[in-house]
């Protein structure tokens, strides 16, 4: 407790800190299949400038550190981003860096943070204190614009008056002249790779191509190509990448270089940045695409950012993409796992209430009004638009299945309706039980014995032997009765306005222990276990005889569930009003055994691409999954995927990072001894 009180305003916390989950899936088949999918559909792009946490809007450079932070050099100060806030390091608050016009970041293998800025400095950074160095290499302004280090831990730096150095074990050498004895500083333009092969850097000097190992030039070429401007190359074991007079050249080897390939004879880029075997690059129309084995793919299309010679690219350790422009801030470009269809695939209504995969593959989609179905998992079709011209539409709250395969529809304002391949019949006004209550049904549910049950405003109706039964489990006509689900033995739950009830042994109770008012959602778990998702009042969960509360006074996110699944990988998933959440089966257990007295909800939105954040419940389905495995939510904005494919796990825990530790008058950092005064409170 003590530990825990001195350092809890000073603790960390962050969720893998590029926080989602991105790989190179492809997104859901089914949405494939529908229409062709654009760039744009597949990643969602967030933007940071001067008026969201930026000091400035000129990016020079981004990197991540070892502890997931990422690093953004600007005319306003040196920034660090932790995935939620900017921290900005100006002069002022560090006098050391003598100016808040950072030009230059590297991060080595100690992940010390190497800083040049426009006086000329060079400044280490090693996560407690700033270090000046310049005088120790030059008795003159550095204005170091590119580094790269080797596998021993040795380092390459050229400034923008053409001085190229090498730093070993503190010693700093100074490359005066190239293998042919042509001295560096008569190349007007000199770039390297930011990384070396094998330790060998390689460079290029105007058109001379070069290799330096252990600080030395040990090979040269002519690169076969007219005096141009170049700012950027990459060299690994699949060969050389060269950004020269905006065009981008591969050599397979150094032997090559002298005729290097015009990759894209069409295509104008700006700036390249290589991760693994993917290239991130900006082109000179504005466009973002990634190369892959030299073949291009559009991410973001042309005109979206502004990606001129000034842009930076980077790709972080979670696969995300940033770009860095001149004049409009920070860019983060993920890909997508929760994607909407909307009325660009076909959708005749984005207001989504039940949601239905069929034991044939089929998908129903209930809107407010009307009803879709996707059939083949690839044709969205509107049934029953003929039958219905003449009538209200179909405002379908529920569906569910019977035994012979017929699909039984619970429908606001237009009763109980059955289909029976394309013949849709109505019930509601053929049967006087029926009759007596309406035709408002909110949910439709098959039990294992055949019978469908349909929860209406006061009743609920019965569908066994072909004839249906009315039960009045409230005496309250305006009890809405929700969701209905059976447990193991046989007991038929039912979420309702006024709460939970079950029916047992051919009668109905109402279940006053749960507190479940505005009760809506129902699931059981894999271990058998019951929740109750309500309107305004969280979620309970049924342990024995015993239900527990979840509130967001326990960290759940929101108060309203309208959907509890779980994803078969860790992951519980929650709709409400406010966009989609998880929790981690984990935490739901710690907390349910005591351990814990908090649990942590994770949540999704505008920034994972929700075009509307806002879901429905109160229906039956509120979710489904198909084929594929993806989690299906209706809401205002049409049907809702989670594409499982592409989501990924960022950690297991959370990660916690002492930055540092306030004691009285010292500041401790990680790595510090800490000695505390035994009397100490």
């Amino acid at each position: 407790m003590l530990i825990s009180s001195l350092i809890k305003n000073l603790l960390k916390s962050f969720w893998g800190i590029l926080l989602i989950t991105h790989n190179f899936y492809a997104q859901p088949q089914i949405l494939q299949n529908i229409r062709p999918i654009t760039p744009s559909d597949k990643y969602v792009v967030k933007n940071w400038n001067s008026n969201s946490g930026l000091p400035q809007n000129s990016i020079n450079r981004i990197l991540q550190d070892k502890n997931g932070y990422i690093w953004i050099a600007t005319y306003g100060g040196l920034v660090r981003f932790d995935g939620f806030n900017f921290k900005t390091y100006t002069a002022s608050e560090y006098p050391v860096l003598q100016s808040d016009r950072i030009t230059g970041l590297f991060i080595d293998s100690k992940n010390h943070l190497w800083i040049s800025n426009e006086l000329g400095k060079l400044i280490i950074f090693d996560g407690k204190k700033f270090t000046d160095i310049t005088n120790k290499i030059s008795d003159s302004p550095l204005n170091v614009f590119q580094f790269a280090e080797d596998s021993k831990g040795n380092l390459y730096f050229c400034s923008t008056n053409r001085d190229l150095y090498y730093y070993s074990n503190g010693i700093v050498t100074k490359i005066n002249n190239l293998k042919s004895g042509k001295p560096v500083k008569d190349f007007y333009y000199i770039s390297f790779s930011y990384k070396t092969n094998k330790d060998t850097l390689f460079a290029i000097f105007g058109n001379h191509a070069v290799l330096l190992y252990n600080g030395k030039v040990v090979k040269e070429k002519i690169v076969n190509l007219p005096f141009g401007f170049h700012n950027q190359s990459i060299y690994n074991e699949n060969g050389i990448w060269i950004l020269y007079s905006l065009t981008l050249y591969y050599a397979k080897t150094f032997d090559d270089i002298s005729n290097p390939i015009n990759l894209f004879p069409d295509r104008l880029f700006s700036t390249i940045y290589m991760k693994d075997s993917s290239i991130l690059a900006g082109t000179d129309d504005g466009a973002v695409v990634l190369i892959k084995n030299n073949s291009l793919e559009t991410i973001i299309p042309k005109g979206k950012i502004s990606t001129n010679v000034y842009a930076r690219a980077f790709i972080d350790s979670e696969n995300n993409y940033w770009v860095g422009t001149q004049l409009y801030g920070l860019y983060l470009i993920k890909k997508k796992f929760i994607y909407t269809l909307d009325k660009t695939y076909g959708i005749d209504e984005l207001n989504t209430y039940p949601i239905f995969n069929s034991s044939d593959g089929t998908i129903w989609i209930g809107q407010n009004p009307g009803i879709q179905k996707i059939i083949d998992n690839k044709k969205l079709i509107s049934p029953f638009k003929e039958i219905q011209h003449n009538k209200a539409k179909i405002i379908a709250w529920a569906f569910t299945e019977d035994k012979n395969k017929n699909i039984w529809i619970g429908a606001n304002g237009n009763g109980i309706l059955k289909v029976t391949g394309d013949k849709l019949e109505e019930y509601s006004d053929k049967d006087s039980s029926l009759q007596k209550i309406g035709l408002n049904f909110f949910s439709a549910f098959t039990d294992k014995s055949g019978r469908i049950w349909f929860g209406s405003d006061g009743a609920v109706a019965v569908y066994d032997n072909k004839k249906f039964s009315v039960y009045y489990p409230n005496q309250s006509k305006r009890n809405n009765y929700r969701q209905f689900i059976q447990d193991e033995n046989g007991t038929i739950w039912i979420a309702s306005d006024e709460g939970l009830y079950k029916y047992e042994n051919g009668n109905f109770h109402f279940i006053p222990e749960a507190n479940a008012k505005s009760a809506r959602a129902l699931y059981i778990d894999k271990k058998k276990r019951l929740w109750v998702g309500t309107y305004g009042n969280g979620l309970r969960i049924k342990l024995k005889d015993k239900f527990i509360s979840i509130t967001k006074k326990n960290g759940l996110f929101n108060d309203i569930i309208s959907a509890v699944v779980e994803d078969g990988r860790g992951n519980f998933w929650f709709t409400c009003n406010n966009g989609i959440f998880r929790i981690r089966e984990t935490e739901i257990e710690n907390y349910l055994d005591g351990k814990k007295d908090f649990i942590i909800s994770i949540n999704y939105g505008s920034e994972e691409g929700l075009a509307n954040i806002e879901f429905n419940g109160g229906c039956q389905p509120s979710w489904m999954r198909d084929y594929e495995g993806n989690l299906w939510f209706p809401s205002f904005g049409g049907p809702v995927i989670i594409d499982l494919k592409s989501f990924k796990e960022i950690v297991d825990k959370p990660k916690i990072f002492i930055e540092s530790l306030e004691l009285k008058d010292k500041v401790f950092y990680p790595g510090d001894d800490v000695t505390l005064p035994s009397d100490y409170t």
